[in-house]
């Protein structure tokens, strides 16, 4: 009954969609013929003069970057993995360059301009004037950020913006010669709905160079299936959709729809100016207003990938897929109907890139703005502040966090009220020396409230948090420069402005510390966004709309600078010293029936190695699906009928991978002796639900190593992290009774809040690792290298502690006779030598404990 009630809606929808869509067509197409709509030539159709803090220097990790860029391979396509590809950018005379790490190489390449391919330099795309877009040498930049697979920059004296992206973002495959012909493969482009600057109805001149970005055959790759669907949203003249171009600067259209509401603005005295003047039928002219802001001290990117799985360290409270707004029916499965049988999180379902600035407002108050890369629904620059939630129409298609917060009351899933929202700008915290850090959909901004303070949330168009939190720095530390003074007062230094945040969810900031030998070393201080718990502090219960009584008080760890310019471009999580991160949120257990020998003779890392495809297709997803594909011709003529038929469309994922004609498995062996378990070998497709009737469910698999079969047992699905609160290394030394030999152990010691069976299920390694990038290396060291001097299975656990609270403490194994590591699990040795201890889970996640300690026992008789 819920879901009829649904098709209902949808269908009524869509037929007054068309239904307006004739009106708007007839009333407007005769005046538009005239020359009589559009937008009206404005002062600051070229930029405000807006000055801006330099920034020359940020990093990134592309998640994308599955295939070089210049010489592509068709099997890349099943590269995706959560380290992806290093980058560094930096600003020199005004122009961006960058330079990649090269894992094979063992170094970066050569820095270059940004530039497309073919072109001699950088060059900028706008879509501002016309539809067809224009293309112009890029302007000199000044404040540059990247996270992922996207780059914004600001450009220099002006209020202009514009972002770029290094790679294709999806690798793809079409037939060549109708359904039963060769493939072939091809990058799928990504698109963004933004500001149409001419604003062409249909059949208007011009309205083809609209359309000219939607042209294109991708074989219904997920994120270019919904094409048809936007040529018909091209029927509304406010927006269009443009094509991504890679490696070009897109100028980001911010101007305001004439549809754009800012009513909460001036409720809330927000300076604002006329940033766009529409001319409708000759006689009406109709402004819209924008914020008004005049020195930007930092600007930040959010891009979550497509193929990246929202796990718990990322944050967001609120989530806009967990509301009903139909009432009984989940948001969740209103966007299943439209975009295939996956479960993730609103921010990372279908991918997201969000803009943020923080800037000051003329006026001299303070606020980050945010803008997502499809600036259409955005309607203009926003406050990241749930008061600013009035959207247009075009916003509204996809309710955003931000207006759902403002609602009142408030979605009753989220038991959310608008009164328990704190916020550093509108209490003084901000001034012109803060300076902001964005990953993922994190922002952190430095602030002062008594004593220096970093504050943070998420915030985006389909996540956030219930309110800003606030951390402090080390104890101890002289913070607002890079070098100690000369009083002595302090074990060291850290610098706020120089603050960042990798896509690990690991906060890096510059500074200094001192030895007890008086050295002086230069690094950063480190700390992960949240707790190993990924629990906000203090919890969403004990908000009051007043400053949190508490915040964040987990341990920061330092990282001399060669550490770090060691680790930071080779690893993708900061402490876990692994070359490649890839990891799943889901898999099954199954049970060989036949073959057991085939898998046996493998090791373990071939095990992980080999895609056992299903060779019956017995697995299947049963499901409702809007088929997009039969909106494909163009002007769209549908009765109310075509239109039910196409709402209730029946579909069976059948086999049940949005990408490939066929569904593959790796399989592998459980720790502890616990069986084999079988996840979806092509990380793209981790998001999907778990199969229909699968329980049970014999399978033929077959791989390069040989046949088996299986039988499909039970599923788990996994977002968390593996929980590490606090590690401790002891040195056990053992004197001969001669006195002329010493024998070394080292016992790892940690507190998770796993009991022991969930440890055996699903933590499959510890590790404990070394840096050494210096000249001198001990015998065996690799220049530079990092030495994982152990790594153990869960299985070496030695005694169990329950500490309560659901905690409990792990001995895990000792490493014996190796003299050699003694130095670099004390202390300041460890810290010298960036000491590592992390676990991964049979899912391939990494974790490190929020706390780490050393200590040296003596067994020996004689002391």
């Amino acid at each position: 009954m819920i879901f009829l009630l649904f098709i209902a809606t949808v269908t009524a929808v869509l037929v007054i969609v068309a239904v307006v869509a004739a009106v708007v067509v007839a009333v407007v197409a005769a005046g538009e013929l005239m020359g009589m709509n559009g937008i009206l030539p404005g002062p600051y159709d070229d930029g405000r003069p807006v000055d801006g803090s330099a920034k020359l220097h940020c990093f990134a990790n592309n998640m994308a970057a599955v295939t070089p860029f210049d010489e592509p391979k068709l099997e890349d396509r099943l590269n995706y993995q959560d380290s992806g590809k290093h980058y560094d950018f930096r600003i020199t005379d005004g122009q961006v360059m960058y330079r990649s790490y090269d894992h094979e190489a063992g170094g970066f390449t050569a820095w270059q301009i940004i530039k497309p391919p073919g072109e001699t330099g950088a060059k900028v795309v706008s879509y501002d004037k016309k539809c067809k877009g224009e293309i112009y040498d890029a302007p000199r930049f000044e404040i540059i950020a990247a996270n992922s697979g996207r780059i914004i920059a600001k450009q220099e004296g002006k209020d202009n913006f514009f972002f770029t992206l290094m790679d294709e973002q999806f690798l793809h495959w079409q037939f060549r010669n109708g359904s039963s012909g060769e493939k072939e493969y091809l990058f799928v482009p990504g698109f963004y709905n933004k500001l149409d600057p001419q604003q062409r109805y249909f059949y208007s001149e011009g309205f083809s160079d609209k359309l000219a970005h939607l042209e294109g055959i991708y074989n219904d790759h997920p994120c270019a299936e919904r094409l048809p669907f936007y040529k018909w949203m091209t029927l509304f003249p406010e927006t269009m959709f443009v094509k991504k171009k890679v490696r070009y600067w897109h100028k980001i259209d911010a101007r305001p729809l004439r549809s754009s509401d800012e009513s909460a603005l001036q409720q809330l005295n927000i300076p604002l100016y006329n940033a766009v003047t529409y001319r409708e039928l000759t006689v009406l002219i109709k402004r819209r207003s924008a914020i008004d802001f005049d020195h930007v001290l930092d600007i930040g990117v959010g891009h979550t990938d497509y193929h990246l799985i929202g796990e718990r360290q990322h944050g967001g409270e609120l989530d806009n897929l967990e509301t009903s707004p139909l009432g009984l029916l989940r948001a969740r499965n209103i966007y299943r109907y439209f975009n295939g049988p996956v479960k993730d999180k609103g921010g990372f379902i279908d991918g997201t890139v969000t803009f943020y600035m923080l800037c000051r407002l003329r006026g001299d108050r303070y606020a980050v703005l945010w803008l997502d890369e499809q600036s259409g629904p955005s309607d203009r620059w926003r406050l990241v502040h749930p008061d600013d939630g009035h959207f247009s129409a075009a916003g509204s298609i996809a309710n955003p966090v931000s207006k759902l917060m403002n609602d009142r009351p408030g979605p009753a899933e989220w038991n959310y009220s608008k009164s328990d929202h704190w916020c550093p700008f509108e209490t003084g915290k901000i001034n012109m020396d803060s300076r902001m850090a964005v990953s993922r959909q994190i922002i952190l901004v430095t602030g002062h409230d008594e004593v220096p303070e970093l504050y943070s949330i998420n915030w985006s168009w389909g996540t956030a948090d219930r309110t800003w939190r606030w951390r402090r720095y080390p104890v101890d530390l002289y913070v607002g420069k890079k070098y100690l003074p000369s009083d002595g007062e302090y074990r060291g230094t850290i610098d706020p402005q120089t603050v960042r945040l990798r896509e690990d969810m690991t906060i890096c900031i510059e500074g200094t510390i001192i030895t007890t030998d008086k050295r002086t070393i230069r690094g950063f201080w480190i700390q992960r966004y949240l707790p190993c718990t990924n629990q906000h502090v203090p919890h969403g219960n004990h908000l009051n709309g007043q400053k949190p009584g508490s915040g964040y008080i987990h341990d920061w760890r330092f990282m001399p600078e060669d550490i770090f310019d060691f680790v930071n471009p080779r690893y993708s999580h900061m402490w876990a010293y692994e070359k490649n991160v890839n990891t799943r949120c889901q898999y099954y257990t199954v049970t060989i029936n036949d073959g057991l020998e085939t898998i046996c003779n493998l090791t373990d890392e071939e095990q992980k190695q080999l895609r056992w495809e299903d060779q019956g297709a017995v697995f299947f997803i049963n499901g409702i699906y809007f088929p997009f594909i039969d909106m494909d011709d163009f002007p769209p003529i549908r009765t109310p009928l075509d239109i039910l038929n196409m709402a209730t469309n029946e579909h069976s994922y059948h086999p049940p991978s949005l990408f490939e004609p066929y569904l593959a498995f790796t399989i592998f062996r459980k720790p502890y002796g616990l069986g084999y378990m079988a996840i979806l070998a092509d990380k793209r497709d981790d998001d999907i639900v778990e199969f229909t009737d699968y329980h049970g469910k014999r399978a033929k698999l077959a791989s390069s190593a040989g046949s088996i079969e299986v039988t499909f047992t039970s599923h788990e699905r996994i977002d968390y992290l593996p929980c590490i609160r606090y590690c401790k290394i002891t040195n056990d030394l053992a004197m001969s009774e001669d006195r002329q030999s010493i024998t070394y152990r080292y016992i790892i010691y940690l507190e998770c809040n796993n009991n022991l069976d969930s440890v055996r299920r699903h933590i499959s390694d510890i590790c404990l690792g070394v840096v050494f990038p210096g000249p001198e290396l001990p015998p065996g060291w690799l220049n530079p290298g990092v030495k994982i001097y152990w790594q153990g299975v869960i299985e070496n656990i030695t005694a169990v502690e329950p500490l309560g609270n659901g905690w409990f403490g792990y001995s895990v194994g000792f490493l014996s006779d190796r003299e050699d590591i003694f130095s670099y699990l004390q202390e300041e040795g460890a810290m010298l030598g960036g000491t590592s201890v992390w676990v991964k889970d049979i899912l391939g996640h990494v974790a490190y404990p929020d706390k780490i300690e050393f200590a040296v026992r003596s067994l020996s008789p004689y002391d």
